[in-house]
């Protein structure tokens, strides 16, 4: 999970600079200026690649894809103004980008492991589905009760532990799901 981890910090790091010198002034100094006045999802689409690395290893991949469906759920964040995104709307994106890495790097290690779940291709993706939904929940529920409202109070190595600490119970909490279901 190191580049999910950096890629987390980078999120850190990016809202940290909005903080201190403003929405506008990151982006020029990132020279993504001009993106602004294209909308919040072309913004955040455009700073791909300074979170997540210019793509490679599986791991980028899984940060990268885990940033665009994160880009995609802007609006179900209630994330419409980069002016007005306010600490409980950084708090969800960054909660969301987090379980959405999580989830990547489960399902990439249920490929690794063996993990069986379905007979079939049209079986597996409804359990994808179901299981995508289940452990985003309570990824994303799990990483909000551990983040701390305020950006500025978290290290890069407290991150570090808090990205491990989440990614161990979603796992468990994906154990216990194949484990209800096999008892089903």
């Amino acid at each position: 999970m190191g580049s999910s981890r950096q890629a987390a910090a980078g999120v850190l790091g990016l809202f940290r600079d909005f903080d201190t010198l403003g929405v506008r002034e990151t982006f020029r100094r990132l020279g993504l200026d001009t993106v602004l006045d294209g909308g919040v999802a072309e913004a955040f689409a455009a700073l791909t690649d300074v979170i997540c690395g210019e793509g490679g290893p599986i791991d980028e991949a899984i940060a990268r894809d885990a940033w665009a469906e994160t880009v995609g759920q802007l609006g179900d964040l209630g994330i419409d103004n980069l002016e007005t995104f306010d600490a409980a709307q950084k708090q969800g994106y960054f909660a969301t980008f987090l379980g959405n890495t999580i989830v990547g790097r489960l399902l990439q290690d249920i490929a690794i492991r063996g993990f069986k779940v379905a007979p079939t291709a049209g079986d597996f993706r409804a359990i994808e589905r179901e299981l995508r939904d289940y452990i985003a929940a309570a990824t994303r529920d799990q990483i909000l009760s551990l983040t701390p409202p305020s950006f500025a109070d978290l290290t890069n190595r407290d991150l570090g532990r808090l990205v491990d600490q989440i990614y161990e119970t979603a796992w468990s909490l994906l154990e216990t799901y194949g484990d209800e279901e096999a008892a089903a």
